[in-house]
């Protein structure tokens, strides 16, 4: 056994449990793939392809100089870190998420590494990555293809070399800040704060410090952040723009009219009803809501697969230890204390800042890994404070601990994937399977489907299916920017294509787009969760002689892996009639 791995046993031991919850059935779960992930999917296999990006499809930010998008647009750096692993293999969830899982595991070794130097306690910092590697945000997350995991890894390892450097060595930290920066949209609002931020904790923790390259670090934090947002107007990310909440002051006003209709009229409610006013209210909330207990232990937030909505992003024990971590962390060291609390107090500017409904879980996401290790520096300091009773507090948190973990991988994989399996779009996977076995019979008959975004889900078939290769990938990418979302006898449209007496085509409908609602009885994809239509198919000619059920009803983890069910299992599992 190598030096390293003897020193580091412990921590590596860490490091796998964290990998082996960020990959284990993630071939199946979570049980689709949504819109934004898909996006970074077919960008990084067209980039491995082609060296091109998709065409129509969203750009990448400042690789795009001076074109425009009225689009999502892509983060610069996610799709070409993960292009080589996604071009290299054969499409499936499990490759597409890898490198995510990766890194999510990465991050909780980091983490180890910035509380390890800063609190000189090993076993504190072991404590930590451990608390992080079962925290559910990051298990969650961790297994996902959003980008952000990929910024908050880059930032966090910015900060612990930051906070190691000597002198000029601080500039190591720029590349890792650098790229975090180019890793999510919503971390440019963080990028500059948290320079300043680590480099003021620097000059304070040793006003003897040479301040030239805090000072030098942090004007060049300072032209990185004014260059990009000054020419904004120029790249493709100004789309996103509308998305900062001082953006469009017409909501601001219509919100201050109608408070000032329902008060009593009169010179006062200049002062208090004004859009000054309507912002700071607007601005406080969220930031409060950041740390509501709600959001953390209770429910998180309400919005697709941002969320267990009947779970929090902690567990129930998480809160009284990251309140006991507070304490204990300033009994340890001050300065740290500053430190770890002035960034999780500055992490909330992106959702802060951005409009429309707050989300927090991506935008915020720096906070959770501080929070988790201030559970772990709970757990420390009681056990620690209470010496006497250490066996016993110990045993009771393991215990109370391993339930919480076990319960929260429970509604994971057996009640998450169905009450919330549109969060992920799971039916457009089914859909993608329907179509599959369509076509591996042989035959020709025409399946024309209709649906709202028939880009996205056009592309989610070919991904589902593996038909995005390097020997497709030009002629799709050229079909793609005809607007033709069509492969063989398969075509994917925006409208409703009717059905008439004659025709031998199979007609797919959306639900939503109401499309021929008056045809019965047909086969249909429905929710798992309340049997809502979510797809009409007339003239199936693939599942219509099976005995078919009048709701899905799943009895076996295994069936969630359509791919993996013969035409007979699935056609009676996930394709019912009405």
């Amino acid at each position: 056994m190598s030096n390293f791995v003897r020193a580091n046993f412990y921590l590596i031991l860490v490091f796998f449990l964290a990998f082996l919850l960020r990959v284990w059935w993630l071939n199946i779960f979570p049980i689709a793939i949504t819109h934004d992930e898909q996006e970074y999917i077919m960008q990084a296999k067209s980039l491995f392809f082609t060296g091109q990006g998709i065409p129509t499809a969203p750009m990448f930010g400042l690789f795009s100089w001076g074109q425009q998008s009225s689009g999502n647009v892509l983060a610069e750096l996610p799709s070409f870190l993960i292009a080589p692993i996604i071009g290299l293999f054969s499409s499936s969830q499990f490759i597409a998420r890898l490198p995510y899982a990766f890194v999510s595991s990465l991050t909780v070794v980091i983490v180890y590494f910035i509380f390890s130097f800063l609190t000189k306690k090993k076993f504190l910092a072991l404590l930590i990555s451990l608390i992080l590697a079962l925290n559910p945000w990051s298990i969650h997350f961790g297994r996902t293809s959003f980008e952000f995991t990929f910024s908050v890894f880059f930032y966090l390892t910015g900060i612990y070399f930051a906070v190691k450097a000597n002198k000029w060595s601080i500039f190591y930290a720029l590349p890792f800040f650098t790229s975090g920066f180019l890793s999510y949209h919503g971390a440019k609002l963080l990028f500059f704060p948290l320079i300043a931020l680590v480099c003021l904790w620097k000059y304070l923790d040793n006003r003897k410090i040479d301040c030239k390259p805090l000072l030098s670090l942090v004007t060049l934090a300072l032209l990185i952040s004014f260059s990009y947002f000054v020419t904004l107007k120029y790249q493709p990310s100004n789309a996103r723009a509308g998305e900062l909440v001082f953006y469009n002051s017409d909501i601001a006003s219509s919100s201050v009219d109608n408070e000032r209709k329902s008060a009593v009229p009169g010179f006062q409610q200049q002062i208090f009803l004004n859009k000054a006013t309507y912002f700071y209210k607007r601005l406080t909330d969220t930031y409060l809501h950041t740390f509501s207990t709600d959001f953390l232990f209770v429910s998180g937030e309400n919005r697709g697969a941002y969320s267990f909505w009947i779970h929090g992003l902690f567990y129930y024990i998480d809160f009284p230890l990251i309140i006991l971590g507070l304490i204990g962390l300033y009994t340890i060291s001050k300065r740290v204390w500053w430190l770890i609390v002035g960034i999780i107090a500055i992490s909330p500017i992106t959702s802060v800042l951005s409009g429309g409904e707050p989300s927090y879980v991506i935008r915020s996401g720096l906070i959770f890994p501080l929070l988790a290790a201030l559970s772990g520096i709970g757990i420390w300091f009681l056990l620690n404070q209470l010496k006497r009773y250490r066996v016993f507090i110990g045993g009771a948190i393991l215990i109370i601990y391993l339930f919480s973990v076990a319960n929260f991988l429970n509604l994971y994989f057996t009640r998450y994937p169905i009450y919330n399996s549109e969060g992920f779009f799971f039916s457009n996977k089914v859909l993608s399977r329907y179509v599959d076995l369509n076509l591996a019979k042989g035959s020709a008959t025409p399946i024309i489907i209709s649906v709202v975004e028939p880009r996205i889900v056009f592309e989610k078939f070919l991904f589902y299916n593996n038909f995005y290769t390097k020997g497709s990938a030009r002629d799709i990418n050229q079909k793609i920017a005809q607007k033709d979302f069509s492969y063989k006898n398969i075509r994917f449209i925006d409208k409703c294509d009717q059905i008439t007496a004659t025709s031998s085509a199979t007609y797919v409908y959306e639900a939503k787009m109401e499309c021929n609602k008056q045809l019965q009885p047909t086969t249909r994809i429905l929710s798992p969760v309340d049997a809502g239509s979510l797809f009409i198919i007339k003239n199936d000619k693939l599942c219509k002689s099976y005995n078919l059920s009048r709701y899905p009803r799943i009895n076996k983890i295994s069936e969630f892996n359509v791919y993996k069910l013969s035409e007979d299992d699935f056609c009676k599992i996930w394709i019912s009639m009405l």
